[in-house]
């Protein structure tokens, strides 16, 4: 069991449309804590109203767990638990960008409300480590279309839609390739990414053969 001490508020939110954005609630209790000293306690109760969501869209959360003890519930529906994080950092905690993040933590049924109970004790920077974030996605999408996870996808695939920084990210006909790319050519961060796989004549390619349905990559180009 959860023992909750410390100043406790609760707060209503309403998540109005699915368009895989990541929406956060205000920072008012957090920076209520952090003004009044140093290390402190704290609790909020976010109620979520997702009564114009479709049925079957997924939902993300994504916080910030740095190296403060915190802790974040989510309960879906009301009472029923489908996430809580230990009093540590998580497993899944990304250094480069500060968060982590859970995906699919579970799918709209007939329930319309969602509760997350982020947790935070002796907190030395509360706005920050207090702060959440929600998302939803419809699942389901087709050829081609822009995606932000391989589970958007009918064909569960989703990666650049040719080899470029620009490119968006769309749900992929014929697999994924994985590429390592570098700072040096224009991308934000040197590492693996995956791009469509087959692509058709006049694709961006860089210099990968492998990127092209006919297996010949020239002059940037399939």
């Amino acid at each position: 069991a959860t023992v909750i001490a410390g100043p406790t508020k609760e707060r209503k939110y309403t998540l109005q449309s699915c368009n895989s954005d990541w929406i956060t609630g205000d920072e008012d209790l957090a920076n209520e804590l952090s003004a009044s000293q140093e290390f402190v306690e704290g609790v909020a109760i976010d109620n979520w109203d997702i009564t114009g969501i479709p049925h079957g869209a997924h939902f993300d959360v994504r916080y910030d767990a740095r190296s403060d003890p915190d802790k974040f519930l989510v309960e879906y529906p009301i009472g029923n638990e489908v996430l809580d994080i230990d009093w540590h950092r998580n497993s899944n905690y990304n250094v480069e960008s500060g968060n982590t993040v859970h995906g699919k933590i579970f799918s709209k049924l007939s329930q319309n409300t969602f509760r997350v109970t982020p947790i935070g004790e002796s907190l030395e920077y509360a706005n920050e480590v207090l702060k959440y974030e929600v998302r939803c996605r419809i699942p389901g999408l087709a050829d081609n279309d822009v995606c932000t996870d391989n589970v958007d996808c009918t064909s569960a695939a989703c990666a650049y839609a040719s080899f470029s920084p620009d490119s968006p990210q769309v749900c992929c006909a014929s697999g994924t390739t994985t590429i390592y790319t570098r700072g040096r050519d224009g991308w934000d961060y040197n590492g693996d990414r995956d791009f469509c796989s087959d692509q058709e004549e006049g694709a961006l390619c860089g210099e990968h053969d492998e990127l092209c349905s006919s297996g010949v990559c020239g002059r940037g180009a399939c």
